[in-house]
């Protein structure tokens, strides 16, 4: 029997929605110009930086090459909770948020973050789903992840 995968998160961690279940948070987008700079300056020593974009959800946005919506970092990585007697699990993704930002159609998420592990959860404007990632961050450089397509 297959163990059963459930993508488990804390309502306020995301902002209020629901995430692996549905609702987005309805959070107004922000204006492109305070959502990221045109040149971000370089990450610092004791700061890296995940750049990214997010792909776009199967059956909702294919003809765009990114999709919209909000990234939120996660300080920590998923963990796996028994979810019943028969061998399911849960996926639990950690609670405490590092950052947050809205992102148009085919622009970069960009995040200057203390060095560690995190999960980047996307939040797709249209549409109820969300996808995520995990990432380590290194102090001085620069990772580029696009949050992966979940929804397939």
């Amino acid at each position: 029997m297959r163990a059963a995968l459930i993508v488990v998160v804390a309502a306020a961690a995301i902002g209020g929605g629901l995430v692996g279940a549905g609702a987005c948070s309805g959070n107004a987008p922000a204006p492109a110009s305070q959502s990221a700079p045109s040149r971000p300056a370089p990450p610092t020593v004791h700061y890296g930086r995940v750049t990214g974009y997010i792909d776009p959800c199967a059956g909702i946005d294919i003809a765009l090459p990114y999709a919209a919506g909000t990234v939120t970092a996660l300080r920590g990585r998923v963990t796996l909770k028994p979810a019943d007697g028969n061998g399911g699990y849960l996926r639990v993704l950690p609670t405490a948020v590092a950052a947050r930002q809205h992102v148009a159609q085919n622009q970069k998420f960009s995040f200057d973050l203390p060095p560690g592990r995190y999960v980047l959860v996307g939040s797709y404007d249209r549409g109820d789903f969300t996808t995520f990632l995990e990432v380590s961050i290194a102090a001085g450089r620069v990772l580029h992840r696009d949050l992966p397509d979940l929804c397939k």
